[in-house]
């Protein structure tokens, strides 16, 4: 996925003062801080603006599991995020808001999802403004965020999201070298929590590479000696697909929606999950996406719409909120 539209702003947006901060933080805070600046928060600005839209039968239904408990369960797998095609990630920030910059270079196929899952906790624990719902969390212990949210009837609900994201360092040859037994440990880790957790969950969300039919995959990639992932093996192999296709057709209780944010997902992955799983409303991406916000866009947007108990006319409000999303992605459509 091609990220270098949201990166090669940082050093001038990383002035700002409201970047001067201590300096046990680390370049990936900063990464972070300088996206949500740029990006993100101003995209959940437009979202604060569309409050619930509607309601029918159909969406009740949609809703059914989390009305009768009370409960809405979010799970939120951010994939092992190794950038491009085997490039190198640098940027330049000024820690202090001083004229003196620091170079950070992340290395060859560098791990960015330490940067997204940091991006997500400062959206998510932010004060709440307007009808936004990706926000005013509380997290109660690393990677779970939790608050009380209100049905349109005015129901209580009690929302818990868990988030978690699988690279040990930024490091790509740091991952599968000296930290190489670390790095298996978290990643089988991350990958037995999401697929494990899919049974009971209300809203499945992963955002990360789809390895060309690969499926989800929270593992350093297998490359070729061009530094290119080898998506011919994962083809062949389809590791994540076959274990989310299993997850979804063993759950007891299915989710009402899964979002895969990943290259080409509607094309790679809709067809699979609805075979097991005919009622689960599916967003994904359209194509590969000229930058790499618009997967980051649609997470914070189908996060938000479905914390809102959006009905069919909302989902499409938020999931089509700008012209890139339009073009890019498919909205959940409730079944």
């Amino acid at each position: 996925m091609n990220l270098t539209l949201a990166s090669f702003v940082v050093a001038a947006l990383s002035m700002s003062p409201a970047f001067a901060s201590s300096p046990e933080k680390t370049p990936s805070d900063y990464l972070a801080a300088s996206w949500n600046y740029s990006f993100y928060r101003p995209f959940t600005q437009e979202l604060a603006r569309i409050p619930h839209q509607g309601s029918d039968a159909k969406c009740d239904d949609f809703y059914s599991h989390v009305r009768r408990t009370g409960e809405m369960k979010i799970i939120l797998g951010i994939g092992y995020y190794d950038f491009s095609e085997g490039e190198p990630f640098k940027f330049t920030y000024r820690p202090d808001g001083s004229f003196n910059s620091i170079d950070a270079d992340f290395g060859m196929n560098a791990t960015l999802d330490q940067t997204i899952i940091r991006v997500y906790r400062e959206l998510l624990t932010t004060k709440c403004r307007g009808a936004l719902q990706f926000c005013g969390f509380q997290e109660r212990t690393p990677g779970v965020f939790t608050k009380d949210i209100r049905s349109p009837d005015g129901e209580r609900i009690h929302a818990t999201l868990e988030m978690r994201s699988p690279s040990v360092s930024t490091s790509h040859s740091q991952n599968v070298g000296p930290l190489k037994a670390q790095q298996d440990e978290k990643s089988a880790a991350v990958t037995s929590w999401f697929f494990g957790s899919i049974d009971g969950a209300d809203l499945v969300v992963y955002n990360g590479h789809a390895r060309k039919g690969g499926g989800p995959d929270f593992s350093p990639p297998r490359l070729l000696s061009t530094n290119h992932v080898n998506y011919g093996w994962y083809a062949a192999h389809t590791p994540g697909l076959s274990r989310l296709t299993k997850a979804l057709a063993d759950a007891q209780q299915k989710p009402a929606a899964i979002l895969l944010m990943a290259c080409n997902s509607t094309k790679l992955f809709e067809s699979q999950v609805e075979k097991v799983a005919p009622n689960i409303a599916y967003s994904g991406m359209n194509l590969v996406p000229t930058t790499g916000l618009v997967p980051a866009k649609g997470t914070i947007a189908g996060v938000d719409a479905f914390l809102k108990m959006q009905c069919q006319s909302g989902l499409d409000q938020e999931l089509q909120v700008d012209q890139d999303m339009r073009d890019q992605l498919k909205p959940l459509t409730i079944k």
